[in-house]
């Protein structure tokens, strides 16, 4: 009987506080948020995901499109090995094809629109301060879009099930680019630091706005008429000069570090000219390949199971397949510019793996030193644009080592890279 009214009167107790604690019905709902939180972790958290559409393309296929297109590099291939569709030789030759991988980035920059779009939906609209940067972001993706494809949709609001955008005049769109630039310019932070690495910032906006100004002829006139000069008077470059000048007198960038350090694996927010980057994590697996493609074909090893062009035997292949074209090449030219070290050129030496700096030893490809040429033969002279497999034809033409990959990284983290990239740099 004793535990029978223990529990009795537990019970009783229980039902007591349970009826007193239920009488106060005003008391304000904390567990549930009407409208999303506005403190800087909240909003942090909403907005991370948008700054980073761009990355993937921008380690790889987008790169590629500029670089072939640009005539920079040559997508070369050895008897068939890395012709893959034409997918290097379409934009190395301006032939592009509907299918090539380089051109497929609508689909990641219109589906960061789309969630820039939403996410200034959820933090209050247009009008709402914390949103600037979101707004800076959604302007530079369409400022890609419509470099890269001319006449685009301006995708500005959350779309209804069955909304359908036409595509407006390239013109329209660089006019709203910069309008949009203009309108969240002065809510955008001023800083530039660890936490502001890899962000929209006012001295972002200011850059984009430079580079839109400085082609305003291209992107507001009909480069395809007969009266289109690249002389004309450009009636932004005024306010090209004057964006420019305040980067310059805000002292927070500058030329002080190595030119070729700066594109190291270890690079990030310290790098003093970098204005806008996208970092990228090998661990992650972010993207990021440069190296792969921009090296000599059998870099991995020596031939014979030893080391190779990086200093170790590199557990995962390259390809080496873009050639820069020898009248590129010619520019790296001039006495003294550290510029022209960003090349594999004649005789190559091994590089330290853990400086990625180049040592006095020779790189030997199964006993023969590795000599590459400044010009590219083709056996044949058709859309292939075949070297041959062998080693004279993996030596046609340099290589790029600007983006020097971590060899470790490389082979662990299925060839991706630590190397983050500057879209915008004090140069």
């Amino acid at each position: 009987m004793k535990k029978i009214n223990i529990k009795l009167f537990k019970a009783a107790a229980f039902l007591a506080f349970i009826s007193g604690s239920c009488t106060d019905l005003d008391v304000d709902v904390k567990s549930q948020y009407t409208s999303y939180p506005d403190s800087e972790i909240a909003v942090e958290a909403k907005t991370s995901d948008v700054y980073f559409a761009f990355r993937g393309m921008l380690g790889r296929r987008y790169n590629e499109a500029m670089t072939l297109s640009s005539d920079e590099c040559m997508g070369v291939s050895f008897d068939g090995d890395y012709y893959d569709s034409g997918n290097y030789a379409h934009p190395s030759l301006h032939n592009f094809m509907a299918d090539d991988a380089c051109i497929g980035f609508w689909s990641d920059l219109s589906g960061g629109i789309t969630k820039c779009n939403q996410v200034i939906v959820d933090l209050g609209g247009e009008d709402a301060k914390v949103v600037a940067p979101v707004r800076a972001i959604r302007a530079f993706y369409h400022f890609i879009l419509m470099d890269s494809y001319g006449d685009v949709p301006v995708l500005d609001h959350v779309l209804d099930a069955d909304e359908v955008l036409e595509r407006s005049a390239r013109a329209d769109v660089a006019r709203w680019i910069e309008a949009e630039l203009l309108a969240v310019r002065e809510n955008m932070t001023i800083s530039v630091d660890a936490s502001t690495y890899g962000k929209p910032t006012y001295w972002m906006v200011n850059a984009l706005l430079a580079k839109l100004y400085i082609n305003w002829n291209v992107y507001t006139k009909d480069v395809t008429s007969s009266g289109w000069s690249a002389a004309a008077a450009n009636e932004k470059i005024n306010d090209c000069v004057a964006v420019c000048d305040e980067i310059i007198r805000s002292g927070l960038f500058d030329l002080g570090d190595d030119y070729l350090e700066k594109f190291y694996p270890t690079n990030g927010y310290t790098v003093k000219d970098f204005i806008y980057a996208m970092p990228y994590t090998a661990v992650n697996q972010d993207g990021l390949t440069y190296a792969r493609f921009r090296t000599w074909r059998k870099g991995d090893s020596n031939g014979n199971g030893g080391a190779g062009l990086y200093g170790v035997v590199v557990s995962k292949s390259v390809g080496g397949n873009l050639a820069v074209n020898p009248e590129f090449a010619a520019l790296f030219s001039l006495d003294g510019d550290r510029r022209n070290d960003a090349l594999f050129k004649g005789p190559l030496y091994q590089y330290d793996p853990s400086t990625y700096k180049v040592t006095t030893t020779p790189f030997t490809y199964k006993n023969t030193p590795v000599v590459l040429t400044r010009n590219i033969i083709l056996k044949t002279e058709d859309e292939n644009l075949n070297v041959g497999n062998t080693v004279s034809g993996w030596s046609q033409g340099y290589r790029f080592n600007k983006f020097m990959m971590d060899p470790v990284a490389f082979g662990l983290y299925n060839r991706c890279q630590d190397n983050d990239v500057p879209i915008f740099r004090y140069a």
